[in-house]
């Protein structure tokens, strides 16, 4: 599943897909997981991180650098979720005419899949090999 997911289609997607590209936020992740977890199976997921300030843009909250302390917090329950199987992060930068000019949001989400890397190693369980 590419795109937005709201909550309350949750238990739809979970039905349907086995793979979601856009959990963006605890709420989505903890229904995603409460209805894949009643089939007993599992459901790939990729966190979507807001790299950018752009109002229209969804995802956990990343664009400061500063923050990325708080995002961990936010995170973290995630990756406890038992159904879900975090496989990574992904982004939807600004659209920009030249494809250059997003180079550096990616870079940005290159840098945070480093820094949760390091933070969640250290954690029992939580040594991911995300893409």
């Amino acid at each position: 599943m590419i795109g937005h997911v709201q909550s309350r289609k949750a238990e739809l997607v979970s039905q349907h897909f086995s793979c979601v590209h856009s959990v963006d936020s605890l709420k989505l992740a903890n229904r995603l997981n409460r209805f894949t977890a009643e089939r007993n199976q599992h459901l790939q997921v990729l966190l979507e991180c807001k790299v950018s300030s752009e109002e229209s843009k969804f995802g956990l909250k990343a664009w400061d650098e500063g923050e990325w302390d708080s995002l961990v917090k936010e995170i973290a329950p995630i990756l406890d979720l038992p159904a879900l199987e975090v496989r990574g992060l992904m982004t939807m930068p600004p659209f920009f005419k030249d494809p250059e000019e997003a180079r550096p949001y990616f870079k940005k989400l290159h840098r945070l899949k480093i820094y949760l890397q390091e933070y969640f190693r250290h954690i029992p369980g939580m040594s991911y090999q995300w893409g």
